[in-house]
């Protein structure tokens, strides 16, 4: 009996440096995120969706400090039947960030600031008028989640993220965004 628990105890004392090892320095992380945004209270007549995937790739560049960058792409579309107006618009970014964990568990919370340039691709479609356009804005965010490791190498990254834009106009949004990544 005695010497069972020992051998438990011994596998949670690995487990729990394996754990603390996944954010040491010299590590590598890569995966990414996804945001699916689908606004209600629109009314009848008009319906919007967006979503955004980033990937991201990230080296520790201190036990539990990370530096890297996300390219994220997103698609969007308004539709408002009253007005017979469409709108579409794609985008790519690229986003350098930087992320502190804490704690040295199976289950670590972090913080994470980022920033980056975005590039647009607008369609719009409304009774006489079609057209293209692109256009860029600048972006800043800053969030927080946790990161549940399902095992030493994957963890499932849920996340509320807060983002400031500047473009034609300045515009912010919270977002939840469920991250998936690979610690090398």
């Amino acid at each position: 009996m005695t010497k069972n628990l020992l051998i438990v105890f011994a596998f949670f004392i690995l487990g729990a440096f394996s754990a603390a090892a996944q954010t040491d320095r010299g590590r590598i992380m890569a995966g990414g995120s996804v945001n699916l945004n689908i606004p209600t209270g629109d009314g009848d007549n008009i319906r919007q969706s967006r979503l955004e995937a980033t990937p991201s790739i990230g080296f520790f560049v201190a036990d539990n400090v990370a530096l890297g960058f996300g390219l994220p792409i997103s698609v969007s579309r308004y539709q408002d039947d009253g007005a017979k107006l469409i709108r579409r618009n794609s985008s790519f970014a690229f986003a350098p960030f930087g992320r502190y964990y804490f704690g040295a568990a199976n289950i670590k919370p972090f913080l994470e600031a980022r920033f980056g340039i975005q590039r647009f691709k607008n369609y719009e479609s409304r009774p006489g008028f079609l057209g293209e356009s692109t256009d860029n804005a600048l972006f800043v965010g800053m969030g927080g989640g946790i990161a549940f490791f399902l095992n030493e190498h994957v963890a499932l990254e849920p996340k509320l993220t807060y983002d400031a834009y500047s473009r034609n106009n300045t515009s912010s949004s919270f977002n939840f965004n469920l991250g998936f990544q690979v610690y090398f």
